[in-house]
């Protein structure tokens, strides 16, 4: 339970200090890869379920803008694998209610709830991928104040933000609970489903006390609800890469919607 735990502290300070690097993509305007998200969701999802082969295209975003950010592709993709198990229990009906054959392969007949719930899961994974790459290559806090810059209301992005950011408040509380009961266990290696029961509860009631301490703390430093804004001499400006980049990518997202290359090659 300790690495574990250890390894999402580790997966969300990496997160951070890959946003500081240099890389072509964390040269990029946030907002430009916000926009960018945005079209490749977009087309991505309105994709028909059908059309599989064509869905299969847009995984070229994640990929490459992985390489942009120096993030191994194989990195992004265990992240996004977390999302499987929910979209798949939400696809499962689709077998037993869609029973139309779809194609034949070596004699298995497919039918169209299995295809849909290939399809289903595999928009999942994509989408968290794309999340996953922007928010990797931006930082958390410049994600959020680009959202402020394109019209999002305040409140929205800075729960956003601290909704983020409670999450390290917990998984810190649960570290320090977990060494406190390995330290009584001696060599027990099990504990029994009632102790689980009250240390579900102590961590709600940490977790609780903490964030209260950092709601104090503040408000004493003038916090009003939403993030502050940030002197103009430390706002990145729009630059010309930033409109190739915006340009670029909308236009191969959308024709890779349009003209399902798939079905052309194939």
């Amino acid at each position: 339970m300790s690495r574990r735990l250890y390894e999402a502290l580790y997966l969300i300070d990496a997160t951070e200090h890959t946003a500081r690097l240099k890389t072509p993509l964390a040269q990029i305007d946030a907002r430009a890869k916000l926009v960018v998200l945005l079209t490749f969701l977009l087309t991505m999802l309105s994709l028909p379920a059908e059309r599989l082969s064509n869905l299969m295209l847009f995984a070229i975003y994640p990929i490459t803008m992985a390489a942009a950010a120096g993030i191994g592709y194989g990195q992004v993709l265990r992240r996004s694998l977390i999302i499987i198990p929910f979209v798949a229990l939400i696809a499962l009906p689709n077998i037993f209610y869609q029973r139309e054959p779809m194609l034949e392969v070596y004699g298995v007949v497919i039918t169209r709830g299995w295809i849909t719930l290939l399809a289903i899961t595999l928009r999942g994974i994509l989408a968290v991928q794309g999340v996953v790459v922007v928010i990797a290559s931006t930082g958390l806090y410049g994600t959020c104040r680009a959202m402020q810059r394109l019209g999002v209301p305040h409140i929205l992005a800075s729960q956003i933000y601290l909704t983020l950011r409670y999450i390290r408040l917990m998984v810190e509380q649960a570290l320090h609970l977990q060494q406190a009961v390995e330290s009584r266990l001696f060599s027990r290696k099990t504990l029994p489903l009632t102790l689980w029961a009250r240390l579900t509860g102590r961590l709600l009631l940490l977790s609780i006390g903490r964030g209260e301490a950092v709601g104090r703390a503040m408000a004493s430093r003038g916090f009003v609800g939403q993030m502050p804004q940030l002197p103009y001499r430390h706002t990145k400006r729009w630059r010309r890469r930033d409109s190739t980049y915006l340009v670029v990518w909308c236009s191969t997202l959308l024709l890779l919607r349009v003209l399902h290359f798939a079905e052309m090659i194939f």
